[in-house]
């Protein structure tokens, strides 16, 4: 489910990024590096929250 949702952002993002600058090319770049900075600014933000409040991370009773 969350592959297809990807999936139509990242054909929103093409279809728009093409118009804007004119270039089927130049549109999957720009799409396919803001998914990947999307991705990292993820990691990254996952890397700051505190592995105890964060609440993706299992809990451990120790």
């Amino acid at each position: 489910m969350i592959y297809v949702s990807f999936v139509e952002i990242i054909k929103k993002s093409n279809d728009s990024f093409t118009l804007l600058y004119d270039g089927p090319i130049i549109g999957e770049i720009f799409s396919s590096i803001c998914f990947f900075i999307g991705i990292i600014i993820s990691a990254i933000i996952d890397k700051i929250i505190p592995k105890d409040l964060n609440p993706h991370e299992p809990k451990t009773n120790l």
